[in-house]
């Protein structure tokens, strides 16, 4: 008795040693993980902030530059993000979890191997958030990017047409001061206007 006893006091004993072992490694993963999802979500706000695009090409020039350090950012973290998920799934594969029926899946089951399924289950969630906030932050970087290069590219298209118009106008404006002012030619050739009506009403007066 004391001998059966005894053997499931040590199955148990290295049951739970076993449990604490594997909540220390899924702890290990969980807190890096949440604290990838908290900066990727704090990114992805910070990158919405920087829209709308307003301003000259001055300030567009800026924003291009503030974006392209923003996009350096989040490159030099993609290495740790990529390290810290290969291990979560190392993890998994190793420690597999079912999925559960809904009935079960309430259940207040706490056994040791329904603990082991619950932690494997939250790693993988939490994985599969920060690897989607991964995809969409880094896709988004691109589109922006894109989006400010082809602003900038209209903006100067513009800016050119504008100088090559004002160019155009000073010229004109040149070319314009050089011209007689249209009064002065009309009041200066008054007097011989004059005198070539009162000849066409009265030709005699070509005789004096």
């Amino acid at each position: 008795m004391n001998l059966c006893w005894n053997e499931i006091k040590k199955k148990s004993h290295n049951l739970r040693a076993r449990l604490e072992a594997f909540s220390d490694h899924s702890g290990k993963l969980q807190l890096p993980l949440q604290e990838i999802i908290d900066w990727l979500s704090q990114k992805d706000e910070e990158l919405s902030a920087q829209l709308p695009l307003q301003g000259d090409v001055a300030l567009v020039q800026q924003e291009k530059e503030t974006h392209a350090a923003f996009m350096e950012e989040v490159k030099s973290k993609g290495p740790y993000i990529y390290s810290v998920l290969e291990s979560a799934q190392a993890f998994l594969s190793q420690h597999p979890f079912e999925e559960l029926e809904e009935s079960h899946s309430e259940s207040k089951d706490t056994s040791p191997r329904q603990r082991i399924q619950n932690l494997s289950r939250f790693v993988w969630k939490q994985a599969t958030v920060a690897s989607e906030l991964w995809e969409k932050l880094t896709a988004r970087c691109v589109d922006q990017h894109r989006h400010i290069e082809h602003t900038l590219e209209h903006l100067l298209e513009i800016q050119g047409a504008m100088e090559e118009l004002s160019s155009t106008l000073t010229q004109a404006e040149g070319v314009r001061a050089t011209w007689e002012p249209i009064g002065d030619l009309f009041i200066d050739s008054l007097p011989e206007h004059i005198q070539a009506i009162k000849v066409c009403r009265d030709p005699s007066l070509t005789e004096t």
